[in-house]
């Protein structure tokens, strides 16, 4: 009878495991005086590894709950500390007409910032496709221009969809001269004049798209002279409000 840390080692000195390369898939192989052996003894380490890697598995997932557990409680009890300030300073102050225009003030802010992000995105996305259009090869700019169309903002301007529309009537007149039995070559007088005529409308689409973009940019610089009076506004209350302000931040923030 062998003792427990010999039988260990004995069935290590013969045990083999090779990763394969490039895949999840390992080689486990044993040498044995014995097929039946070789053969319970690779099965019995496939079942154990199959096992130890399922514990792991749930191992991991048991500490990653306890670790949003924690933080779980932590935030809680930091939103109760909020919420009880605010509610302290709220009782001591007794302030009423002068909360409410704050909040409508905070509300107003609000949404100034949301709305001002938002055009700050779209200038600069519609800043970079228009860069395309001026600078990409023909496939890039195409995909520009179908992104920029595709948009609800640019594809409503009235002298961007006028421009889009004979763009395409000239691009559709010029593929079907020059497709078909009896196409015409690029150098045909026709091509030629449908090629300048399309060359032109996109140079009258990139101008139209950047006058747009340019008012875009107008309206993102009034939204900012906006929000800074408003800022100014919310700064200009009493000690009073702008504490009330904080600590009711302080409680959203924590309840986000």
């Amino acid at each position: 009878i062998r003792s427990r840390e010999k039988a260990i080692d004995a069935v290590l000195e013969q045990l083999r495991t090779k990763p394969r390369q490039t895949t999840n898939v390992v080689d486990i192989s044993y040498v044995a005086d014995r097929p039946a052996l070789a053969q319970q003894v690779v099965n019995t380490a496939v079942l154990l590894f199959r096992e130890a890697n399922a514990e792991m598995a749930q191992q991991q997932s048991r500490r990653r709950r306890i670790f949003l557990e924690e933080q779980l409680t932590r935030t809680t009890a930091q939103l109760d500390e909020a919420q009880q300030a605010l509610a302290s300073f709220r009782s001591n102050a007794q302030i009423f007409s002068s909360r409410e225009k704050l909040a409508a003030q905070q509300r107003e802010l609000m949404a100034l910032d949301i709305r001002r992000e938002e055009l700050a995105a779209d200038v600069r996305t519609y800043q970079t496709l228009l860069q395309t259009l001026r600078t990409g090869d023909s496939t890039a700019r195409d995909v520009a221009l179908a992104t920029l169309l595709s948009s609800p903002d640019i594809g409503a301007n009235p002298v961007v969809e006028r421009i889009s529309e004979r763009l395409s009537r000239y691009r559709q007149s010029r593929d079907s001269l020059m497709t078909g039995e009896w196409r015409r070559s690029a150098n045909d007088p026709d091509a030629v004049r449908l090629s300048q005529l399309i060359a032109s409308s996109h140079g009258e689409m990139v101008d139209a798209i950047a006058s747009h973009v340019a008012s875009m940019e107008g309206r993102l610089g009034a939204l900012q002279g906006l929000r800074a009076r408003s800022a100014s506004t919310i700064e200009a209350l009493p000690g009073m409000e702008a504490t009330e302000a904080r600590l009711s931040q302080q409680v959203e923030t924590m309840r986000r």
